[in-house]
């Protein structure tokens, strides 16, 4: 029962600090947000009055809030191209395949030099080999008998 309220606690410590971290980031973008023209009379851009999101954008706080989001959005794009990246070599370190070094190169080839690389990558972590070198015994044992024949 401890160790489920510590985990509880501890998740909860992590998201708070998340959410504060979020707020300080916010507050420190909103402090270089400088909103123009907020000294002009409503009348000259639109009659009726100001809709509701151009309220908004003329808010600072608004201005770091979406900071962070577009900041929070890029990084979480990143992790996502980097796993999807990394895919060849999960794949060849889970089927504790013999060619694991040779797919971490070839990735990494793949991510600097040229994609090709990376999809010769994935293509030698997902064939199965052994199945391959049988079919192609099977093969050559079938030429061999049809050829003697």
């Amino acid at each position: 029962m401890f160790k489920k309220i510590q985990s509880f606690l501890t998740a909860l410590f992590k998201k708070l600090l998340f959410i504060s971290a979020c707020v300080g980031l916010g507050w420190f973008f909103q402090l270089g947000a400088e909103i123009n023209g907020k000294d002009i009379p409503e009348e000259y851009f639109y009659s009726g009055g100001y809709p509701v999101p151009i309220a908004l954008m003329d808010a600072e706080w608004f201005i770091g809030f979406a900071s962070v989001l577009t900041l929070l959005m890029v990084v979480y794009l990143l992790k996502l191209a980097w796993e999807l990246h990394e895919i060849a070599v999960h794949k060849a370190e889970k089927t504790m395949a013999a060619h694991v070094t040779l797919v971490s190169a070839l990735t990494m080839l793949g991510l600097f030099i040229d994609n090709t690389w990376w999809i010769l990558a994935i293509i030698i972590a997902f064939t199965n080999w052994s199945a391959l070198g049988e079919s192609i015994i099977r093969l050559s044992k079938k030429v061999k008998e049809e050829t003697q024949s």
